[in-house]
């Protein structure tokens, strides 16, 4: 990277921690890795990369996320990356760093950290109360419409799609094929028999309901489901919690402005917006 191209990344980055201060950081109870809330001045956790024995992709990646900590419970590929983050773990092998550069915390051995899930409300809510699918409608196809939540046997959405506000169960195909979809006060919910996800050439601007049962969840993936997720070429602008603790998910040249990423194993290679923290 040229000095000068440094000079205006680091630049940035400063006025992205300045940001994220003045709104007071990561919600509290993200810190379960540390034993309790943190306040905003020391960070919360944003990611985590559960899988014990697969490595994650964080190569020739900008991920901003002043206020925040990484966890690794194996090992990744940093080289070429500019990584800014308050506390960088890993409790695997060394991670690649070739070329890589850390304005504020470098990379450091630590603990195996547990999913995080029972701690967030949001989340260990759909953990101890998942939906119902016995009574799930038939597959549907909308194109240039808007949608409404409820129970699908699959679902493929084209067009120019709204999501009404509520909780979305996908019990089956789930695609969203070039289409731009929007929503807020959303949660989708894939259950355990979604093995087939598609979201080639998407735009999806969606964030996560800000209070009640699913406060802060926006996408929810039971754990033991470890058919990769794709979101490769998706145009994604996402607020709220994505859960996929035992799913290798896949953001490659992907960004958006997250809460928490919670995958089992990811690739992050080539993201160039990966930004952390509501605004």
């Amino acid at each position: 990277m040229r000095i000068s191209a440094f000079i205006h990344y680091a630049f940035s980055s400063f006025a992205a921690a300045a940001l994220l201060a003045g709104c007071g950081g990561l919600p509290q109870s993200f810190d379960s890795a540390q034993g309790g809330p943190a306040r905003a001045a020391m960070g919360a956790p944003c990611v985590y990369l559960l899988s014990t024995s697969e490595a994650s992709n964080l190569s020739n990646s900008q991920i901003v996320a002043p206020n925040c900590f990484i966890y690794i419970n194996d090992t990744a590929n940093m080289s070429y990356s500019v990584i800014t983050a308050a506390k960088i773990l890993y409790s695997g092998p060394a991670p690649r760093e070739i070329g890589a550069m850390f304005p504020e915390a470098t990379p450091a051995p630590g603990p195996t950290v547990n999913d995080p899930c029972p701690t967030i409300a949001g989340c260990s809510y759909l953990m101890d109360h998942p939906p119902s699918i016995s009574k799930c409608g038939p597959a549907r196809q909308y194109n240039n419409s808007t949608v409404s939540p409820g129970c699908y046997k699959g679902l493929t959405l084209s067009g120019t799609d709204t999501l009404s506000p509520g909780l979305y169960v996908i019990n089956g195909q789930f695609h969203v094929n070039n289409a731009d979809v929007s929503g807020s006060g959303v949660t989708i919910y894939m259950a355990a028999t979604v093995q087939d996800t598609n979201f080639s050439s998407a735009r999806l601007t969606l964030s996560a309901p800000t209070g009640g049962n699913y406060n802060g969840m926006l996408f929810y993936r039971p754990p033991g489901q470890d058919a990769s997720i794709n979101f490769s070429t998706c145009t994604c602008d996402f607020t709220g919690i994505l859960y996929f603790p035992t799913t290798p998910v896949n953001y490659e040249d992907t960004g958006g402005n997250y809460q928490l990423l919670i995958f089992g194993q990811a690739n992050f290679s080539t993201s160039e917006h990966l930004h952390f923290g509501p605004p």
